[in-house]
């Protein structure tokens, strides 16, 4: 089957990794697939995937986007098209511009809350006002498109029960995002008693600059380390974390690492924070799971879904909750081995194989059921 994938983010996450899990695993499955994208994904895709990308120099991209995807149509001719992410202009206005004029079957896979797309500020601290006023436009904008084209897909995939919440529109189902457990597995000679780690590229509401300061709370001791991985997508942020840091003994900042790196750093690491009481499903916990550190996170979101309390993780309702937790699972080698063992166990159910046979049910059913 000819399955076209359009995944227009500039970003190097979680998303852009969900995509290249679920191309390669359907290119082993037999199908043919193109790529239509603003750039390269930064994660290894198979050389057989057809790729069609726009140029950095464009300008009003989320717009002239709509002319790498209707290429990838007349010259790919997709029976299917996956869109990997939905929110977000360029992909929003593309999905909508294939729903007037393009009868191929889409299905769209949403992994923020629509009330989170709706009031996104990320980054807004760096911008003038007047920028401000049209970032809050292109949201509502991006918001429209997003509901008109939910409403004309074949089926609207969640990555969570927390984001299905306030989606009304469409056949809406829920598949948990993936995580290769033949790349993220522990390896239990690395660990290191003492490290906390906090994977996410630098934003502001990744609340990093929390981290360090819970950190410098409960590390008066100098007991502990505190890892912060990510990639800066706000310079202005990732330098005031980086000074932050500086003036924390005990706390490195660590940033634009490889696949494999982060990989080491997750298998290191005792005990993983996070601290996002909203994220729609937060994939940082399965990946430190799967590699057997144990996530401690504020209860919420998505969350609540994936990290079973005191079996796989630790939940809390407080900041202080959550320094009294680190502190007991890292002076506590008996808890710290139960809770790693199930940890592991739990990440196992979030193995690419699942996600990827979910996702070529639905699309498979898209194509036939139009027929």
């Amino acid at each position: 089957m000819r399955i076209g994938v359009v995944h227009p983010t500039l970003l190097k996450g979680g998303g852009e990794r969900l995509a290249a899990i679920l191309m390669n695993g359907l290119i082993v499955k037999g199908h043919d697939i193109a790529l239509a994208g603003l750039q390269p994904l930064g994660f290894d895709i198979s050389p057989k995937i057809q790729t069609h990308f726009l140029s950095k120099f464009f300008p009003l991209k989320p717009f002239i986007f709509i002319l790498t995807v209707l290429k990838m149509v007349f010259v790919f001719k997709p029976q299917a098209i996956f869109f990997s992410r939905i929110f977000g202009l360029s992909a929003s206005f593309v999905a909508t511009i294939l729903s007037i004029i393009c009868p191929i079957p889409r299905i769209l896979y949403v992994n923020v809350r629509i009330d989170a797309a709706l009031i996104n500020t990320s980054g807004f601290q760096d911008i003038g006002k007047v920028k401000k006023l049209f970032m809050k436009f292109f949201n509502y904008l991006d918001l429209c498109f997003s509901i008109f084209s939910m409403k004309k897909a074949k089926y609207v995939l969640c990555n969570s029960e927390f984001s299905k919440e306030l989606i009304k529109w469409g056949e809406v189902r829920v598949i948990f995002p993936p995580i290769d457990t033949e790349k993220f597995k522990p390896n239990l000679s690395k660990k290191e008693s003492n490290l906390i780690l906090y994977v996410s590229r630098f934003a502001p509401e990744k609340k990093q600059d929390i981290a360090l300061k819970l950190f410098l709370h409960m590390n008066k001791e100098r007991k502990y380390e505190l890892n912060l991985v990510g990639h800066p997508s706000f310079g202005r942020f990732f330098k005031t974390l980086k000074a932050m840091s500086e003036e924390i003994p005990g706390s490195n900042v660590i940033a634009d690492i490889s696949e494999q790196q982060l990989i080491e750093h997750y298998q290191r690491a005792t005990i993983l924070w996070f601290l996002r009481r909203k994220e729609p499903f937060g994939l940082v916990p399965i990946e430190g799971m799967a590699c057997a550190a144990i996530p401690i996170a504020l209860r919420g979101g998505g969350v609540s879904e994936t990290i079973i309390d005191k079996k796989s993780g630790l939940l809390c309702d407080t900041y202080k909750d959550l320094i009294t937790k680190t502190k007991l699972v890292l002076n506590d080698q008996k808890l710290r081995q139960k809770i790693a063992q199930g940890a592991i166990k739990r990440a196992n159910l979030f193995r690419k194989e699942i996600f990827i046979n979910k996702c070529e049910k639905y699309i498979k059913e898209a194509f036939y059921q139009r027929r």
